[in-house]
């Protein structure tokens, strides 16, 4: 005969969490009202006997802290009462936390206003008219450029505190304290560090100098300080060397950027060319070479920063487009359209519009009897209108291929007294030299800088020896 064992059922985890429990009911109900009726009559009875507080000890711990409180210094008593409120579970003060702000950030696009921006964040512009009070707020806030940065922090549409990054070593912070906004510009020092830099050219300035190492930036200012000495799409041959010392942005213990090239050295096609960074007492900056001649000259050797040259300077050459022998008195630079075209020199715009087969072009005329030309511009820049004057270096258009051009360049050529010269071969006088108030500085600066140099220099050449 089968034996049944009972069905075990393992018991539900949640059934104290929805089921329903069943109580029987007391069989005996007068049992339970007496029970209760003798309980009431016991709680009664005790409190005749008790004292009417049950904490026996408060009168004497208050009693202590009191004593306590008149003999400590202000410190002390702030603390004890501190202490009093933290330890009494009945007192609750609510204290907002910084983190629950709402943080919103301003990046100042064109035509921006700080009211508009209020209106726009529904923040209170009472606090608004209360921070432009401030000296600091009308020295820093009143003026906005595009990509300015904001940063406010909000409870409910009011201002609790607002800052505003002016430079790598200042901050604006303003906030509100005591019903009344406060300002104050803080202050975070910035570590400078030298760093060398070398590389070989194998095949353009740029691309050797980024495989180096050297950020957009120094290779931008590497190219800017031999301008006027080196086409960087012209010059450059294979196995030409360069060697920078330049500066390193620290702050916080950490990379922020790049400073300027202190000291630098360009070997280029046979010829070694140096320039020592110097400031005066102005703080302004400019390049000398060793001698003390400045590094700038009247003319740039080309009118832009990177390019190729797609056509030289040729009275003889076969036009591409034409298909005959047609001089090219210019020279041709190719780059992507839309890279940007600077005057050689400071000069005055003598001609602004469609030219034939040149296309877009501008003319510059410099002093009484040299011009220069650019042509095929996609656009011009907004500046660069017939009458106004443009400095060396300053943007006056872009490149494009408008009028007889086969592809994106710029065709720039150099005349004297409207004959056509060479721009390469030009030869134009420097800029002035160091003063003479300056002169001995300068020499005790650029002696220790070349020191520096040529030890390094002298690290690399024995680091190539071993390898």
């Amino acid at each position: 005969m089968l034996e049944t064992q009972p069905l075990s059922r393992p018991k539900s985890k949640l059934r104290k969490d929805y089921k329903t429990i069943h109580t029987p009911k007391s069989k005996n109900p007068k049992r339970a009202y007496w029970f209760l009726f003798g309980l009431g009559v016991s709680v009664i009875g005790m409190n005749f006997f008790l004292p009417e507080n049950n904490n026996v000890d408060e009168p004497k711990r208050t009693l202590e802290v009191s004593k306590v409180i008149k003999e400590s210094d202000p410190q002390t008593t702030k603390r004890i009462l501190n202490e009093e409120i933290e330890d009494d579970p009945a007192i609750v003060t609510p204290v907002k936390n910084p983190e629950n702000y709402n943080n919103i950030k301003l990046m100042i696009e064109p035509r921006d206003n700080l009211e508009y921006l209020f209106k726009k964040n529904k923040i209170d512009l009472g606090n608004l008219s209360e921070i432009m009070q401030l000296a600091d707020a009308q020295k820093y806030l009143r003026l906005l450029k595009p990509g300015d940065l904001i940063e406010i922090n909000i409870d409910q549409g009011k201002v609790i505190n607002l800052k505003k990054k002016l430079n790598l070593t200042d901050t604006l912070f303003i906030a509100k304290t005591n019903n009344k906004f406060l300002s104050e510009v803080i202050k975070r020092p910035i570590e400078i560090k030298k760093k060398f830099g070398h590389g070989i050219i194998k095949s353009s300035l740029y691309e050797s100098a980024a495989k180096s190492g050297l950020t957009d930036k120094l290779i931008m200012n590497l190219a800017d300080i031999y301008a006027w000495d080196i086409d960087f799409v012209y010059d450059i041959r294979i196995d030409d060397t360069f060697y920078v010392l330049y500066e390193e942005i620290w702050q916080d213990g950490k990379y922020i950027t790049d400073g300027e090239i202190i000291i630098s050295e360009f070997n280029n096609n046979g010829r070694k060319l140096k320039a020592i960074r110097f400031k005066d007492k102005n703080e302004n900056l400019e390049y000398f070479n060793p001698e003390g001649q400045s590094m700038q000259k009247a003319f740039l050797k080309a009118p832009v920063d990177s390019a190729r040259i797609s056509s030289g300077f040729n009275p003889n050459r076969k036009h591409p487009v034409l298909n005959t022998i047609r001089a090219h008195r210019g020279v041709d630079y190719a780059a992507p359209r839309g890279t940007r075209i600077k005057a050689v020199s400071d000069g005055t715009v003598i001609f602004r519009g469609n030219k034939g087969n040149y296309g877009k072009t501008i003319i510059l005329k410099h002093g009484r009897n040299i011009t220069t030309l650019y042509a095929h511009m996609s656009n011009y820049a907004k500046a660069a209108k017939p009458g106004r004057s443009v400095n060396q270096g300053q943007t006056i258009g872009y490149i494009g291929s408008t009028g007889l051009a086969t592809g994106p360049h710029v065709h720039y050529e150099y005349r004297v007294n409207e004959v056509h010269k060479n721009p390469s071969k030009v030869k134009t006088p420097r800029a002035q030299p160091i003063k003479d108030e300056f002169r001995n500085q300068f020499h005790g600066i650029s002696q220790s800088l070349l020191d520096e140099l040529n030890n390094y220099k002298n690290t690399q050449n024995i680091a190539l020896l071993r390898n």
